[in-house]
């Protein structure tokens, strides 16, 4: 008999361990492989997309605008 080591995270949700992965992705099904590789590319194209996006619409300017901001009502908090 095989025991099996079942872990979980804080919140009681079940974590999937890489031999599971492993084998879902070397299952004998080729619909749970595809699904699988394309649920991956569809993440890391969104990944991409993403920081993508941040790299080509980033404002340098909203920072230093936005810790002048915070210093300001700060020190009006503070000094009151």
């Amino acid at each position: 008999m095989k025991m099996y080591n079942i872990q979980f995270e804080p919140f009681g949700e079940r974590v999937v361990v890489k031999q599971e992965l492993d084998n879902l992705a070397n299952s004998d099904r080729p619909l749970q492989r595809t699904m699988l590789k394309v649920g991956v590319g569809m993440f890391w194209a969104l990944v991409i997309a993403i920081v993508t996006a941040r790299a080509v619409y980033f404002n340098p300017n909203f920072a230093e605008s936005f810790v002048a901001f915070l210093s300001d009502h700060l020190r009006l908090i503070l000094n009151g």
